[in-house]
């Protein structure tokens, strides 16, 4: 279809639309408002008309999706998660507090079977910390080797003691430098420099 050439009679252009090239496209389209009517879907057309069974058992939502991977649809004049829709429409509200988890790791999955209501914190740490086996340096999130703060974030206990030593060493040395020269003052960061006149 990319090679073929405009249907209009005497047009020798590549087609882009309809058997048209670009300027007869926009011109028959202008000319003819009908063919410009999309279907709009109403409720719950507009959801399980867009449904994609798959063999593992995931039930894909085939329309938008959003940045992160979720499908949206209108519903109740606003945009929503697809999957929020389908479970309130299967299951019922989502209880105050909780979030639904895809426990199939599949965000476009609309199947109220793989989806489970938690807190966010626990959806956080099923699917964020789940992936995450090793620190930025390579070091293991074991039981000896992890700190948790507040259950929610995590650091490794061997770099938090490299970056104490760092620290430490640093005091150290400034205070060896400070002995030397006497009461000298530590030289300013840039980013700390008076503003105005001096």
């Amino acid at each position: 279809m990319g090679n073929s050439t405009c249907s209009e009679n005497g047009c020798t252009e590549t087609c882009h639309a309809r058997g048209r090239c670009h300027r007869h496209y926009r011109r028959w389209l202008r000319d003819n408002p009908t063919n410009r009517v999309q279907v709009k879907l109403s409720w719950p057309e507009n959801l399980l008309g867009r449904l994609d069974f798959q063999p593992d058992g995931c039930v894909v939502f085939t329309g938008y999706r959003d940045k992160q991977g979720y499908g949206t649809v209108r519903h109740d004049g606003r945009t929503r998660r697809a999957h929020r829709v389908m479970w309130e429409f299967m299951v019922g509200p989502i209880p105050d507090g909780l979030v639904l988890d895809h426990l199939c790791r599949n965000r476009a999955c609309v199947n109220p079977g793989h989806l489970e209501p938690v807190t966010n914190r626990e959806n956080l740490r099923r699917g964020y910390w789940a992936n995450i086996t090793h620190c930025p340096q390579g070091h293991p999130y074991d039981v000896n080797n992890t700190i948790v703060y507040a259950q929610v974030r995590r650091r490794c206990r061997k770099c938090k003691a490299a970056s104490d030593r760092r620290r430490y060493l640093r005091k150290r040395v400034w205070a060896a430098a400070d002995a030397t020269i006497g009461s000298a003052p530590r030289p300013a960061h840039a980013c700390s420099s008076p503003i105005g006149p001096a």
